[in-house]
């Protein structure tokens, strides 16, 4: 479960790690978002492209301290979105709507539990 530390606003419960080559590759190409998946994340990622989905999402970029550095909604498809920043990054990918919805904002930080 990943929630916004302070508030507790969750992000989303049923989260998947990318860590395989294929699973970074394919991301969310193959899978839509349901109860059991409503998150992914990238570690080590500074940038995410939504070529060849179909449905637009959320993006939540942050440093390895849990800190929000960069945030977009309503990603659509066909587009590429960066972190802007230097430092070492994450992503956490959701459905669209999730950031407006939990008052998710740069700075906040974030809480990833099992």
């Amino acid at each position: 479960m990943v929630s916004i530390s302070g508030n507790n606003a969750v992000l989303c419960r049923h989260e998947l790690t990318a860590r395989s080559f294929f699973q970074r590759l394919t991301g969310l190409l193959t899978r839509k978002f349901s109860k059991e998946l409503d998150g992914m994340i990238f570690e080590n990622c500074n940038a995410v492209h939504t070529f060849g989905m179909r449905y637009s999402i959320d993006v939540v970029f942050y440093t390895n301290d849990m800190k929000i550095c960069a945030a977009k909604s309503d990603l659509k498809p066909f587009r590429i979105f960066s972190a802007g920043v230097f430092k070492k990054c994450s992503v956490l990918e959701l459905p669209a709507g999730t950031i407006e919805s939990s008052g998710c904002k740069i700075g906040d930080l974030l809480k990833i539990t099992e």
